[in-house]
Formats: structure tokens, sequence, C-alpha cells
């Protein structure tokens, strides 16, 4: 049984923060809202998945090589933690650039 929603877990935060990146400095307000959209979304996805047990199942390269992610109760819990501190992450790095007195600081760049 291939369950994609592992796959879906662990790639939905890059597929929001290419662009949140990509914007550079002269964007204001949307790479922080994407990248706050996506680990929200990756939060939601992440307790959806908790307490499931869940397989992905893939050949790969041939010869009898496989690749396999397996979820299960405790790295359930583990991926659920993980997303909620993704999910601070942005909150808290829009407001220190608020009151940052360097304007072009890491914060300022990214969110």
């Amino acid at each position: 049984m291939n369950d994609w929603t592992l796959i879906i877990a662990i790639l939905l935060p890059v597929v929001f923060a290419i662009p949140a990146l990509a914007a550079g400095t002269g964007a204001k307000r949307w790479p922080s809202a994407m990248a706050l959209t996506g680990t929200a979304l990756n939060f939601i996805l992440c307790a959806l998945l908790y307490g499931r047990k869940a397989v992905f199942f893939a050949p790969w390269g041939g010869f009898g090589i496989d690749f396999s992610l397996k979820l299960y109760a405790f790295n359930g819990l583990i991926l659920l933690v993980a997303a909620g501190f993704r999910c601070c992450a942005p909150c808290i790095a829009r407001l220190s650039s608020k009151k940052s007195p360097y304007p072009a600081g890491f914060t300022r760049t990214c969110c």
C-alpha cells in the first residue's frame, strides 16, 4: 500500500518556500504570508497523520532496492511537534523584523 500523504507532508513546505525565498527584498508581505500558509498547511496535514499508521513504498533503482517511508505513533508525534515549531518560525521572524534596527537583516530579507 502506498500512502502519498507522507510524500506530500515532506514536499509541501518546499513548494511554499521556493516562491517565498525567490521574492527577494522587494516584496513586503506576501513572502511571509506564503511561508506562514505553507507551514500552517503542513501542520494541519501532520495533525491529520498523527496517530495513524502509513507506509509509502516504491521501487528505487532496481536490483531489489526499495524506498520506504513508515509512519508510526512515535515518529508521527515527532513530525507533529516539528511542524508546530516550523509554524512558529515565520511568525517570530516577522515580529522580530518589525523591531529590527537593521533595514536589510536576515529576517527582513526572508520574512
